[in-house]
């Protein structure tokens, strides 16, 4: 019990003391991607609420060092065009009973009916990995917040993000993201899906690390 209020905190800290864009979901966990190893992600998602509809976005992640990376999104769908860069830092890596925990933040442009919203986005994130029958598991928790300027109005969104990283034992080229994204002030809430595929600098797919 004292574990999970010391993993709230830090979201709470970090998230408070830090801002984000609420026209994007989080789909990510807390943890880095190995050296030489690059991810590509498609996510169809539906949002509710201001730009109701669907959206479909592409992902790509690379790695800086083994606690930092970089992520670059773009989409189109209800919003007409948003597009995004991240940076994401990664301190406190999973290890035995200890969560990963990460700070990912950037810059978002979203358009939607001839509007342009700019911001600066920022999200911290806890994940914890596990084995189950299945395959593997992640799952993770996030608390994206921003600072955006539309029309020259100031905002200042909040969501929820829950979500977790599956890979099935009988997928073994894939990995699989679900996520719901709960509005907390001026954002949308969400679902989204995520399919993702792994690399090398070669450009030769890889499969996704497993745990042991």
């Amino acid at each position: 019990m004292l574990c999970l209020k010391k993993y709230i905190l830090f979201l709470l800290a970090t998230g408070l003391s830090l801002q984000a864009s609420a026209h994007f979901s989080a789909l990510d966990t807390a943890d880095t991607l190995p050296e030489n190893r690059y991810r590509v992600m498609l996510e169809p998602q539906v949002i509710s609420g201001g730009p109701s509809g669907a959206n479909m976005l592409a992902r790509f992640d690379a790695p800086i060092n083994n606690e930092s990376g970089i992520r670059g999104v773009l989409g189109v769908g209800s919003l007409d065009l948003q597009a995004g860069v991240f940076y994401k830092w990664a301190p406190i890596p999973d290890v035995d009973d200890q969560p990963a925990m990460s700070i990912t933040s950037g810059f978002t442009y979203a358009n939607y009916d001839g509007k342009d919203l700019f911001s600066i986005r920022a999200y911290p994130t806890v994940s914890k990995k596990y084995k189950w029958e299945l395959g593997d598991i992640n799952p993770y928790v996030s608390l994206p917040i921003s600072m955006a300027s539309q029309d020259g109005q100031s905002l200042f969104p909040i969501q929820l993000a829950v979500g977790s990283e599956v890979k099935f034992n009988q997928i073994k080229d894939l990995d699989f993201f679900g996520e719901v994204g709960i509005e907390v002030k001026d954002s949308y809430s969400y679902i989204s899906l995520g399919v993702a595929a792994y690399f090398d600098e070669s450009g030769t797919f890889i499969r996704p690390e497993r745990l042991d």
